[in-house]
């Protein structure tokens, strides 16, 4: 989990995650994501310099939500 991010970020969990959303900083989902693992690569090289939201949901219904800078 690099912070900034250049191109991508891994998301791990304790558990498997259930759902990954990406929001810029106005609040528009510009991203939504689904996996059955305890991580997920999430691929923001195409994604404008800046902060965005990162909200993650674990299958046993943890909630996590972080900022992540992009700079390319």
């Amino acid at each position: 989990f690099p912070n900034p991010a250049q191109t991508q970020v891994r998301i791990e969990a304790e558990s498997d995650i259930k759902s990954v959303k990406v929001y810029d900083m106005l609040g528009n989902l510009v991203e939504s994501l689904s996996a059955n693992s305890n991580t997920l690569d999430v691929n923001l090289s195409h994604r404008s310099n800046g902060v965005y939201l990162v909200n993650v949901v674990e299958s046993n219904g943890r909630v996590h939500n972080m900022r992540v800078i992009v700079a390319h």
